[in-house]
């Protein structure tokens, strides 16, 4: 697997700057028509929500509103139960954005810490939209689409890892759906091994000399 690790932390926001000009004006004793503006060529995103869910003993709780991953996405230890783990995500673009094609959709998550020890190979799915970031657990979590989008061998903390999520996005916004959810898991749930995530509550929060980082989507056109 590729390492798309990137160590240098950069600041993500949801305004936008949308650049192109407005065309047309005002007649006198006339209406006003001017077309849209043009979109951006990127366009970056910070998560609306996301979420942690857990089986077994965890399987009926929401851990949606926590900075990180209170256990890791992949299988828990034998101390623990042996629980598995997943991470969930949604992301909204504005609607002008419906039938857009992007040359690039790219996924961004900073590791918190690794139970490991060791590299793990993870993976991003696409997810359906119907679920809440304060209502979601692993009982009531909708099934991700079948097939991984991308897989990323990840290592430990303070890095963030990037997912390419382009074709997953392009389907969407073709469909005219403007809203991208995902779910990250391991590779190999059977096998003990996890990596903890930050969440967008742990934006800008430090916590052992690591600072946190929302999840983030970059569009380019």
């Amino acid at each position: 697997m590729r390492d798309r690790s990137r160590s240098t932390r950069r600041t993500w926001t949801t305004a936008l700057l949308l650049t192109g000009t407005l065309l047309g004006g005002t007649g006198c004793g006339g209406s006003s028509s001017q077309p849209p503006p043009e979109l951006p060529q990127q366009l970056q995103l910070v998560a609306e929500a996301d979420a942690f869910v857990c089986s077994d003993d965890w399987a009926g709780q929401n851990h949606g509103t926590e900075s990180y991953s209170p256990r890791a996405v992949g299988q828990q230890n034998d101390f623990t139960g042996n629980q598995v783990g997943r991470q969930v995500y949604r992301f909204a673009a504005p609607g002008a954005w419906s039938g857009a094609v992007v040359a690039s959709a790219t996924l961004r998550l900073m590791v918190y810490d690794n139970y490991a020890g060791f590299p793990l190979d993870m993976s991003i799915l696409g997810y359906p939209d119907g679920w809440s970031e304060t209502g979601i657990t692993w009982q009531n979590a909708p099934l991700a689409s079948a097939g991984a989008l991308d897989t990323v061998t990840v290592g430990c903390c303070g890095k963030a890892w990037e997912f390419d999520v382009t074709d997953y996005v392009n389907a969407q916004l073709a469909a005219g759906d403007t809203n991208f959810s995902f779910e990250l898991r391991s590779d190999d749930e059977a096998s003990i091994g996890g990596v903890r995530w930050w969440q967008r509550e742990g934006d800008g929060v430090t916590i052992n000399m690591i600072t946190g980082e929302a999840p983030a989507l970059t569009l380019e056109r």
